[in-house]
């Protein structure tokens, strides 16, 4: 199944765990972010 968006949760505390998990798609500073034009389905694990 093709990922078409991804999101952070608005009670995220920005912990890492999703950058750790997936840089590629994640930065997390105190305003976490999702990185542009990234092909989310390579990420897909």
């Amino acid at each position: 199944m093709a990922i078409k968006s991804v999101w952070i949760e608005e009670d995220c505390i920005a912990c890492g765990t999703c950058e750790g998990i997936c840089p590629e798609v994640f930065h997390v500073t105190d305003r976490s972010r999702v990185n542009e034009g990234v092909y989310f389905n390579d990420y897909e694990e």
